[in-house]
């Protein structure tokens, strides 16, 4: 993977100030990092894919907004985009942590060696990991066939870490079969993941104009994809 590397400092694309659900168990601001080393053709993010694209919001001011919100929020989560894709991410994820907030990251694990670098450091407390397709399939959605093997060595490295972690799986039918979600969860299940999500793609902003419309019957399809799921495994969640 190439790097990204600036003269300014990574660069925000936009902020959530308040989740519940994107760091379990804690309320949390999302801030959302510019910049993504893939073009999937689902992605509803796609304003923030250039790195260099417009910036909304200033670093100074995320950090003056979180000094005021320690006393209700107690996590922060750093999205994207893609946030690895920034070499000064450990030194903003430190000025974040200095006000005392546990950290989450989510992640395409296009870069295995910085996520290994964040374990390692002890700056994150939890995990989520975005599986685009089956390891060997990556090229249809993300349009890089070697894609898969940069994030099946994430996978290992965040699962050997035993860091909290979720993996998950966004699902657009036109692009993913529901043999193709049931591959993926026997391979990562047998990787050792827990926790496994699957989330449905939001059309009306999908990347690419074709799959904003889509001729399978989607509430079906997602039933059927619970149905086959449960088969082999004791549950499912899907968002």
């Amino acid at each position: 993977m190439s790097q990204v590397l600036s003269h300014a400092g990574l660069r925000v694309g936009g902020l959530t100030s308040l989740t519940t659900i994107d760091f379990p168990g804690h309320l949390a601001a999302v801030i959302f990092i510019q910049g993504c080393p893939w073009r999937c053709r689902y992605c509803h993010n796609w304003p923030l894919l250039d790195p260099f694209g417009e910036t909304a919001i200033q670093w100074l001011d995320i950090m003056d907004f979180l000094a005021r919100r320690r006393e209700f929020l107690d996590g922060v989560v750093f999205s994207g985009g893609e946030p690895t894709l920034w070499q000064e991410l450990p030194e903003h994820i430190n000025q974040v942590a200095g006000l005392n907030y546990k950290i989450a990251l989510h992640t395409n694990g296009a870069f295995p060696e910085r996520l290994q670098r964040l374990l390692d450091e002890g700056l994150l407390d939890w995990v989520a990991l975005d599986i685009k397709a089956p390891f060997d399939s990556y090229g249809k959605i993300c349009r890089d066939c070697a894609g898969g093997e940069f994030v099946r060595k994430s996978a290992e490295i965040l699962i050997q870490s035993g860091i909290p972690c979720e993996f998950r799986t966004t699902v657009h039918p036109d692009l993913l079969s529901i043999d193709d979600v049931l591959t993926i969860a026997r391979v990562i299940s047998g990787m050792g993941v827990r926790r496994y999500v699957i989330q449905k793609c939001r059309l009306e902003y999908c990347l690419d104009p074709a799959l904003r419309k889509t001729s399978v019957d989607i509430d079906r399809y997602f039933i059927d994809l619970k149905k086959e799921f449960q088969k082999q495994f004791s549950s499912i969640e899907i968002r």
